[in-house]
């Protein structure tokens, strides 16, 4: 089954925080621990809340917790101030969330509508058949999930990105103003 999120915003502009608040919140979601990432993230988004791509990551966390009604309220208000290119991707995140708290039609409307943006979206088309085999169909039995990746290594890397960040807010703390050289005349 396919029915992944996509990434609605890029990572640019993002802090060097922000940036490893992001990828500590993938590697909890890597290991199977997608409350821990939605708490994570939910503590970034409330220290940034204007930072539209920590929204938007609490929103894939969320999605990815199981949290549909939850990430669909994010999505959306992602969606009503979003760029005119990151609005193909929340009509997808949305038709996900939309597929899995079963309302198939609206899943069905926001897929073609991201499908009349981008025509050549295998991922997409993919889910609207799968939306329009489910308004038909009762449920699909659905595959397991992989188990996450030892819990040593997931320790040993959530330590480094603590470490990471500690630098990044020391460096970003410690930062002086440029001096400019003084021009000699001799």
């Amino acid at each position: 089954m396919v029915l992944s999120i996509g990434l609605a915003v890029p990572v640019v502009g993002v802090s060097s925080v922000d940036y490893i608040r992001i990828q500590r919140a993938a590697l909890m979601s890597r290991a199977g621990d997608f409350n821990g990432a939605v708490q994570y993230l939910s503590e970034a988004v409330a220290q940034s809340p204007e930072n539209r791509v920590l929204k938007a990551r609490l929103a894939d966390a969320l999605y990815d917790a199981k949290r549909y009604a939850d990430a669909q309220k994010i999505y959306q208000e992602l969606l009503e101030s979003a760029e005119k290119s990151d609005v193909p991707d929340l009509w997808y995140n949305l038709g996900n969330t939309a597929y899995h708290r079963g309302d198939y039609q609206t899943a069905i409307a926001l897929y073609r509508r991201k499908l009349v943006e981008h025509p050549d979206d295998q991922v997409t088309k993919r889910n609207l058949e799968l939306a329009i085999q489910q308004s038909k169909t009762p449920s699909i039995p659905r595959k397991p999930q992989t188990p996450p990746p030892p819990r040593q290594a997931m320790d040993s890397m959530l330590n480094t990105l603590d470490q990471l960040e500690q630098q990044a807010r020391q460096n970003r703390d410690n930062r002086q103003p440029a001096r400019r050289p003084v021009d000699k005349d001799w």
